[in-house]
């Protein structure tokens, strides 16, 4: 195991095209602790001014939206399979064909659940720490994988520690390991081996799109915010360059584009990629007091929303901007 230095141009460059044309839209909730594209919807999964209860927000189009509350407290969402999966903390999570109605379901352990993915006919969950005997969260060496979404079972890790964000493409999970060198990789969810990067980080996310994963990265020891990591194979991996050096928090893939997103004191900021590799500025809306920033591609359209902000903005790709 080892890094390995992987060369560029495995996606084809698109050609010169106008700006993103963000428009502004007035959200039904300021709650949005994470967003999903899947079963033909845009999902959001946000808390509620009731500390027992979770509200789901929802749209076809990205610019209409309407809202359903359920009991239990729920702030990571996943799809796949034509069904939505939620989960928070403990052994309870919920799934849904609809994102109205929501059926509960049981985790095969206590976790503190970072990270929801699909593929290859599965969903994986990724947790963060697992509740222990002794009543506290601790780092784990489990994962849990469901062909369903209802029926989970565990999946054992290479490692302990504080894992993250996971997701598949090119036939492979990858799961990322917090302040490490080590990212783990997968063919089903349940067998898992693992490779070495170059740089301790902090992953903030990790996504595929066209043929390569891209992951995000800040707060890194002796390793600068404006740099992440690609890879095609999930094993061996590579350093991107981000034009800015800020703590980037969310990607979204769509229509050929990579888009990354971060806030600079509030103000949120943007970049984009034809490629996964090289990255220009990209204008986004000005909004002030800007945290927690989630994106997501469905229907043409990429949607960036913020928690504690009832204002959200579209990007629209086919109206051609």
């Amino acid at each position: 195991m080892g890094y390995i230095e992987l060369k560029t141009g495995q996606v084809a460059l698109r050609p010169s095209a106008p700006p993103p044309n963000w428009q502004t839209m007035t959200m039904p909730t300021k709650r949005a602790n994470d967003i999903v594209f899947g079963n033909g919807k845009f999902m959001i999964v946000g808390s509620t001014t009731n500390p027992e209860q979770t509200t789901f927000t929802y749209s076809t189009d990205g610019a209409n939206w309407a809202t359903t509350q359920i009991t239990g407290v729920y702030d990571r969402i996943g799809a796949g399979g034509g069904k939505f999966v939620a989960l928070g903390s403990g052994t309870t999570g919920v799934c849904s064909t609809d994102g109205v109605s929501w059926e509960t379901m049981t985790m095969p352990f206590s976790g503190s659940w970072a990270n929801i993915t699909y593929g290859n006919g599965r969903f994986l969950a990724m947790a963060s720490s697992e509740k222990k005997d002794s009543g506290e969260y601790a780092d784990t060496d489990k994962c849990a994988y469901s062909l369903d979404g209802i029926h989970w079972e565990v999946s054992v890790l290479p490692l302990t520690g504080t894992w993250g964000y996971a997701s598949y493409g090119n036939n492979t999970f990858i799961a990322m390991r917090d302040n490490s060198t080590v990212i783990a990789h997968s063919p089903d969810a349940i067998t898992w081996d693992y490779s070495f990067v170059f740089k301790n980080s902090i992953n903030t996310c990790s996504i595929f799109g066209g043929d390569r994963f891209i992951a995000l990265t800040n707060n890194i020891n002796t390793w600068s915010s404006d740099r992440g990591i690609y890879s095609f194979d999930g094993k061996s991996w590579a350093e991107l360059q981000l034009p800015s050096d800020l703590d980037w928090e969310s990607a979204a893939y769509g229509n050929g584009r990579f888009l990354a997103f971060a806030s600079n004191e509030g103000t949120p900021v943007g970049a984009l990629s034809t490629n996964g590799t090289s990255w220009k500025p990209m204008t986004l809306p000005s909004l002030p007091q800007v945290s927690s920033i989630h994106a997501a591609y469905g229907n043409e359209r990429f949607v960036v929303v913020m928690n504690y902000k009832d204002t959200a903005f579209y990007w629209d790709l086919s109206s051609k901007n």
